[in-house]
This record gives C-alpha cells, sequence and structure tokens, in this order.
C-alpha cells in the first residue's frame, strides 16, 4: 500500500531547509579572513589595485592622493567603509 505524501511535512522541511540556509548564509558560513598586513608606509594604490576602492580608502583617510603613503595603523583606524554608487570591483 502506498504512502499519501503530505504536504503539511513537505512545507515544514522545505521551510526548516530554507530557514537553516538563511542563517548560515547571515551568519557566515565559518570562513575566516586574514588581512596582509604592512610594516612600512605603502602608497593606497600598492596597497589597493582598484582604482575605485584605493579612491575610497584615500577618502576615507582623508587623504590628497591615493599615491599617498599609508601606514598599517592608519589602515587599522577604519572601521567602516561608505562606498555608495563606487565603481568598486575588488576588495583585494
Amino acid at each position: 500500500m502506498k504512502e499519501k505524501h503530505n504536504p503539511r511535512r513537505k512545507y515544514c522541511l522545505i521551510s526548516g531547509l530554507a530557514i537553516i540556509f538563511s542563517l548560515w548564509i547571515i551568519i557566515g558560513n565559518g570562513a575566516k579572513v586574514q588581512a596582509e598586513t604592512i610594516t612600512v608606509p605603502t602608497p593606497i594604490k600598492q596597497i589597493f589595485p582598484d582604482d575605485a576602492f584605493a579612491e575610497t580608502i584615500k577618502d576615507n583617510l582623508k587623504k590628497k592622493s591615493v599615491t599617498d603613503l599609508v601606514t598599517q595603523s592608519e589602515l587599522n583606524s577604519i572601521d567602516q567603509i561608505i562606498a555608495n554608487n563606487s565603481d568598486i570591483k575588488s576588495i583585494q
């Protein structure tokens, strides 16, 4: 005898999986990232080759040019970057 498929059970299973997946995305999948550390003052453009991202960092640090030198301490002082309407392609 065939078992009837319970639509409510299927709905609960799909909903549960969707919630678990959403939480995994929101909380993070456990990937740890560590930025490189610079040991000597370095031009912004050398650290951040993406032109738009270098400009964003320059503005954030109130520098005049992307060729200005920055220290690790200055980079560590950045706690938030807002780059609305920028053309950033990479943050590497």
